[in-house]
């Protein structure tokens, strides 16, 4: 038997970075986060289902996910990996009809990053983020900061701005 969808979804927005480590956040209104990170195992189903299931109990109204490029000195298997999260991505958006924006990291880090936030760009979103959301959002199961759960949040977070029409 299938369930019906919820009739008033509570709103959500969504932030995605692609890269290997990268990760999906999604912002709700109330600040809280729901995080998915990318399987090791590349386990497409799994980021699917997932996302299906946010579909479904979330209105996600905006997400914006890393517009990524190849950079020089990258492998070419770096690259291919890179590229296939990439477009995994990207055809999730579509399939699911989430309405979204392809940012660069320049894009949607600015107006939410400054210099003064820390002394190079992956502490300045470390920073950044543990300000705005709680940090624990951030760490993984040994403690470890996860930067791509970071970057995915500011997205989030950048995509709610530009739904709300404060920011381009």
């Amino acid at each position: 038997m299938r369930t019906k969808a919820p009739k008033n979804k509570p709103t959500a927005w969504l932030g995605i970075d692609p890269g290997k480590t990268g990760a999906a956040a999604l912002l709700l209104e109330d600040y809280s986060l729901k995080i998915l990170d990318w399987p090791k195992s590349d386990n497409y189903f799994e980021v699917y289902r997932t996302m299906r299931m946010w579909k479904f109990i979330y209105q996600i109204r905006m997400g914006v996910l890393e517009k990524v490029a190849s950079m020089t000195g990258q492998g070419v298997r770096s690259v291919w990996t890179f590229s296939g999260n990439y477009h995994a991505w990207k055809m999730l958006l579509i399939a699911l009809d989430i309405r979204h924006r392809l940012l660069t990291p320049a894009q949607w880090q600015k107006g939410l990053l400054t210099k003064t936030d820390g002394p190079e760009p992956k502490a300045r979103v470390q920073n950044v983020a543990t300000r705005i959301f709680a940090p624990e959002y951030f760490y993984g199961p040994r403690g470890g900061y996860k930067d791509g759960r970071g970057d995915a949040a500011l997205m989030a977070y950048k995509a709610r701005l530009i739904d709300m029409g404060e920011s381009k």
